[in-house]
């Protein structure tokens, strides 16, 4: 796998599923109900120790602006979101920037880098005037390692970043390569050329399609939807690329589910209604949210205060009412099952332990330890794009 340094790619891949890849049980939420409002950046040029806060608020803000109050079951603070985003920035991207700048092999720009997070402001969220962006960041950081060349991160080769990338396969250094055309393969979407997305079911560079456009029939893919949108069967029949989140429209009562968000200061929590006999699944309606130690269903997101969970999971999700109960502190146990079981910037392990995730240099299991997202000898690590 190999990370491109474009801050499209940085963490916010695709939707939601990247969301969880990237944030994890980011832990402490609040009863605010839908998601927090837009962050105000800062002005100025951007140095390179400024970049994971200021990145992390460009990520923050995109999430809020394109999943809207499905964001907030990973974290419904800002400052949670800012917490989490920052750190992993910090222990992910900028190791790699600095490497190639302390080796010579790129150079960086403070006021581009403003204006490159300026323009991600303005990232649409099916990803579709993503070149506006890449222009706006290719003066950032340049990289010197031409085409074939030794690199150790995309920020190395040479050209603009939606062009490039540092490709291996899993041994260091890898070879600045050229991202691939449509149909050429590929394993990630850092691998293909600007306005395609790598369609990883088939592993082939397919067209990145915007909203509202066709994407084939529920058997056969014309491309890949960008950002935040799905292929999904509109009500003639068609398959077309729509928003995979909506605005959060339903009321209190009204049924819920991952793409009919409840309006902001709703939940949607499970009922003791059976809406199919075969999946045994719950009817999932907007709710208020639980008080302190009140009673609670299993719910999408955290219905509870700070710093509780609600002990019931989608299994149980029709015959358990439970209780707001406190969150499990690092080194205690937990059952893994249970929306923000942890306490914040923790996670519940295959051992079901809560494990506080871990900067660089922090004792490490696994890589879902690390802000880094790599673990070897047991010590979180800076990463390389050619060791993945």
């Amino acid at each position: 796998m190999h990370n491109s340094p474009s801050l499209v790619s940085l963490c916010l891949i695709g939707a939601l599923q990247s969301v969880v890849a990237c944030g994890g049980n980011t832990g402490q939420t609040a009863n605010t109900g839908g998601a927090a409002g837009i962050i105000p950046s800062g002005t100025g040029p951007v140095t390179v120790d400024q970049l994971p806060h200021e990145m992390a608020i460009a990520e923050c803000n995109l999430l809020l602006r394109c999943a809207g109050a499905a964001s907030v079951e990973y974290g419904n603070t800002s400052a949670q979101c800012l917490s989490d985003f920052e750190k992993r920035v910090a222990d992910q991207s900028v190791p790699q920037l600095s490497a190639a700048i302390a080796a010579g092999s790129t150079t960086y720009d403070p006021a581009a880098a403003r204006a490159c997070l300026d323009t991600y402001a303005q990232l649409n969220c099916d990803y579709s005037n993503e070149q506006a962006l890449v222009t706006a960041c290719d003066n950032a950081w340049k990289g010197s390692v031409a085409i074939g060349g030794a690199c150790n991160s995309s920020f190395e080769c040479v050209g603009n970043t939606g062009d490039t990338f540092c490709a291996s396969s899993g041994t260091c250094p890898g070879h600045c390569q050229s991202r691939g055309a449509l149909g050429q393969t590929c394993t990630g979407d850092d691998e293909c050329a600007l306005g395609a997305e790598c369609d990883t079911s088939t592993e082939v560079c397919k067209n990145r399609l915007k909203l509202g456009e066709s994407c084939g029939t529920s058997t056969t893919a014309t491309g890949v939807c960008g950002g935040f949108s799905i292929c999904a069967q509109d009500s003639s029949g068609s398959y077309k690329c729509e928003n995979l989140f909506d605005n959060g429209t339903a009321s209190e009562g009204q049924i819920c589910d991952a793409t009919n968000a409840c309006v902001s200061g709703l939940y949607c929590e499970a009922t003791s209604e059976q809406s199919d006999a075969a999946s045994m699944g719950p009817v999932m309606r907007c709710q208020k949210a639980s008080s302190s130690g009140g009673a609670c269903r299993y719910a999408t997101r955290n219905p509870c205060p700070d710093g509780q969970f609600c002990p019931a999971s989608y299994s149980q999700a029709f015959t358990i009412s439970a209780q707001c109960t406190a969150q499990v502190a690092p080194g205690q146990s937990c059952v893994g099952s249970y929306v923000n079981e942890c306490q914040s910037d923790a996670h519940c392990t295959a051992d079901h332990v809560c494990v506080a995730i871990q900067r660089i240099g922090g004792a490490c299991a696994s890589v879902s330890d690390c802000y880094s997202n790599v673990c070897t000898n047991g010590l979180c690590v800076a990463p390389s794009d050619c060791s993945r």
